[in-house]
């Protein structure tokens, strides 16, 4: 949104069956301000009036939450992965790192392949994250024959998901079709990029460290959940089951390929991003930053029993 004009904006949702659930307007009381034009003690003076609407309004929405949750049995749904012409949400920090990764191994999976392919990504979330054009050795070679295809990033969610496959094409194939975390041009061209022709070589190191982190990445790894979205009022529920995957877990090729190209300050941002939710899955209900708190009051813990 641009200009200096009043705003004055209606908002209505409506159900599936046309029916009016919510208005809301939002509408200017004053001449629009410019936050880069103000001085200091003007921006002093609109926090002062400002600040204290956050800490009335938080703890009544929550309270109105957590009674349509207990007393009510409502369930609480995520916010609904957007659609490719929305703008997803902000990233946060483990999938800013997990973003310039994940990028670099789809431009390496661009250049082996022996196809004339040509790959424009686009991220999303991270706001100086630029797209990219990321062409094959053959589309190079003779631009006339490349297949092109737009690569689209719909919610940072998708980094943080990809990592928990161990097959790239089945990651792309749920997250296309069932999780609506991406958006692809031309579905058809992704066999030739995320399926090999032959299964990735085994890959060494000499880290004990770099062996210990990525064993238990390997261990810890599960297919993750599938993103559940409300139902309209014209849909019925349908009963979900839950399906165990009996496969052995391995190395992801993405493992292999953070093990065999990147240096040792990226392996270390990916090791520890991965590991973080991997064991948020299991102990902090998914959540790294309850896995953050319980690491903190585990080292209180520590520290009071060495001191007492």
């Amino acid at each position: 949104m641009t200009g200096r004009g009043p705003i004055n904006s209606t908002i209505n949702l409506i159900s599936s069956k046309n029916n009016p659930k919510l208005v809301a307007r939002v509408f200017s009381e004053g001449e629009a301000i410019d936050p880069t034009e103000m001085t200091v003690l003007q921006q002093m003076r609109f926090l002062a009036g400002w600040w204290w609407v956050g800490f009335v309004t938080f703890p009544r929405i929550v309270r109105e939450a957590a009674a349509l949750f207990f007393r009510r049995k409502l369930h609480v749904w995520y916010r609904p992965e957007p659609l490719s012409t929305s703008i997803g949400r902000n990233a946060d920090k483990i999938e800013r790192q997990l973003e310039p990764l994940f990028r670099r191994y789809l431009k390496h999976l661009v250049e082996q392949s022996p196809e004339p392919l040509v790959v424009r990504y686009v991220p999303s979330g991270i706001a100086d994250a630029q797209a990219e054009i990321m062409r094959s050795p053959q589309a190079r070679k003779d631009p006339s024959l490349a297949a092109e295809m737009e690569f689209k990033v719909l919610t940072p969610a998708f980094y943080s998901r990809f990592v928990y496959y161990a097959h790239d094409f089945e990651a792309m194939f749920c997250e296309l079709n069932e999780n609506n975390t991406i958006w692809v041009s031309k579905p058809e061209l992704l066999p030739k990029l995320f399926i090999k022709a032959q299964p990735p070589r085994l890959v060494q190191t000499t880290s004990y460290l770099d062996y210990g982190y990525f064993t238990a990445i390997k261990n810890l790894r599960r297919r993750p959940g599938r993103i559940e979205r409300p139902l309209t009022s014209s849909q019925t529920g349908t009963a979900t089951h839950t399906q165990e995957d009996i496969r052995g877990f391995r190395l992801s090729s993405m493992d292999g390929y953070v093990l065999a190209h990147e240096n040792t300050k990226a392996r270390r941002v990916y090791m520890n991003s991965v590991l973080k939710l991997f064991l948020a899955d299991r102990i902090a209900m998914g959540s790294a930053d309850i896995l953050q708190v319980e690491h903190w009051f585990l080292k209180l813990l520590l520290a009071w029993i060495a001191m007492s």
